[in-house]
């Protein structure tokens, strides 16, 4: 029995001694905590606003759907827009009245733009460059204002006519509420050459709902951003090709290709009703380390290759025979000398088929042009006789003449099955050093 006492007292102190030591830390902690407070007085300090940080779209559906809302502003700035016409009991169309056609413009401005320029129904059109035809928006770049509760977006682009004209080259802001699918306007009217000059406010703004402020998002697959690149490429070579040939164009490829940016203008000169013409027709995607590559073909087969690295920031090249790629090194390196004569004919082909006149002469032996076309336009004229404007081709036969020469018949045929006649031609060709070639033609 004195024994179980024992042990009992002896538990209790351990218990006491146990609880001693952590009211001991407990009451230290909190002495720790007072010495590490400091009582302050005076007022709460200076504000410091936000950084104002830009950074890229991403987002090809956002990016398009910002690019809506300026096209749904400009269609507003259309004195013809249907927005403005209904139709009455006996199906003929009416102009609504000025009063509601302003209202429908004011609904699209942000509500600070509006205050900063006292604008009202009265005096709105004061403010707005009105036209009297309708434009075509192409966004060229876009930044977007982050850290604020309205998604603000700056937008660089060329407002472009029905008849392929530039009437305006715009920056504009877009305040986008995400959540409730609204936008807002605010005209940039300040010239600028660049959109990283434009300085904007990060002022948290908020967008109130009406008739005509709601924008619409879509889901750009594959398909449709290749399409949308394609009319890109059609809308800039018609109305400002230098703008392609400036920020679009890859460095290496127009230098080789075109080798000024007259040449590429005059190309796009001399071939504007088949640029106004084209269709698209084909695509393949292709998956590289830093960007995604969208190859585009239209109806004539002539390929169209868009590097994208971010929506619209791409690098265009328009054919696939200019800057020799690895895999046709490789392809051509391990191949026999007829098998290399034929994949130099394909490539001359191309040439011929995107009416590359300056690429195409430079293949030609210089001997032969002393004796046949002493001007490159000479030997334009003689493939526009010779040749169909599209071609169609198949090898018939080849035939070695001499060290690395070789005759080679091919039959070429219309690609647009306009003409049913189908021709023969014979090639000389001699294949150099380092996949170089040079070509001849029997004379007919």
């Amino acid at each position: 029995m004195d024994k179980i006492k024992n042990i009992i007292i002896i538990i209790s102190i351990i218990i006491l001694i146990l609880l001693i030591i952590l009211v001991s830390l407990f009451i230290l902690s909190l002495k720790k905590d007072d010495n590490n407070y400091t009582e302050t007085e005076g007022d709460i300090g200076e504000v410091i606003e936000i950084t104002k940080e830009r950074e890229e779209v991403e987002d090809i559906s956002t990016f398009k759907a910002v690019e809506l809302c300026i096209q749904k502003y400009y269609n507003m700035l259309n004195n013809q827009s249907s927005d403005f016409y209904l139709r009455n009991e006996d199906g003929e169309y009416y102009m609504i009245e000025q009063t509601k056609v302003n209202q429908k413009r004011l609904d699209l401005l942000s509500e600070e733009y509006i205050k900063s320029k006292n604008i009202n129904l009265n005096n709105i059109n004061e403010y707005l460059k009105i036209t009297e035809e309708q434009n075509v928006i192409t966004v060229l770049k876009m930044k977007k204002l982050i850290d604020t509760n309205i998604d603000k977006y700056i937008a660089q682009g060329l407002a472009i006519n029905y008849n392929n004209e530039v009437t305006e080259e715009f920056y504009i802001i877009v305040n986008l509420d995400s959540r409730k699918g609204i936008f807002s306007i605010e005209p940039i009217e300040e010239e600028y050459n660049d959109i990283e000059q434009i300085e904007i406010e990060n002022n948290n703004i908020s967008i109130e709902t009406n008739d005509n402020n709601r924008y619409y998002s879509e889901i750009y697959n594959h398909e449709k951003m290749a399409s949308n690149y394609f009319l890109t490429y059609k809308r800039l070579a018609l109305a400002k090709p230098e703008v392609l040939y400036d920020y679009y164009m890859d460095k290496e490829y127009k230098e080789q290709r075109f080798g000024n940016k007259n040449n590429f203008i005059k190309y796009v000169e001399d071939n504007k009703e088949e640029i106004q013409g084209l269709r698209f027709s084909e695509y393949l995607v292709n998956y590289n380390e830093d960007i995604t590559q969208f190859v585009c073909r239209d109806q004539y087969k002539n390929s169209y290759i868009f590097d994208e690295k971010l929506p619209m920031q791409f690098e265009l090249k328009l054919d696939t025979y200019t800057i020799t790629t690895d895999k046709f090194k490789e392809t051509y390196n391990n191949t026999q000398e007829e098998r290399k004569c034929q994949m130099n004919i394909d490539k001359f082909i191309q040439m011929i088929n995107r009416h590359d006149y300056i690429n195409s002469y430079k293949c030609i032996s210089e001997g032969f042009k002393n004796n046949y076309f002493n001007t490159q336009e000479e030997f334009e004229n003689y493939i526009k006789n010779r040749f169909f404007e599209y071609n169609k081709f198949t090898f018939k036969s080849g035939e070695k003449k001499g060290d690395s020469i070789y005759l080679v018949t091919i039959q070429i045929s219309d690609l647009t099955g306009l003409n049913t006649e189908l021709r023969d031609i014979d090639i000389i060709i001699q294949l150099n050093d380092d996949m170089d070639f040079e070509m001849s033609f029997a004379i007919q």
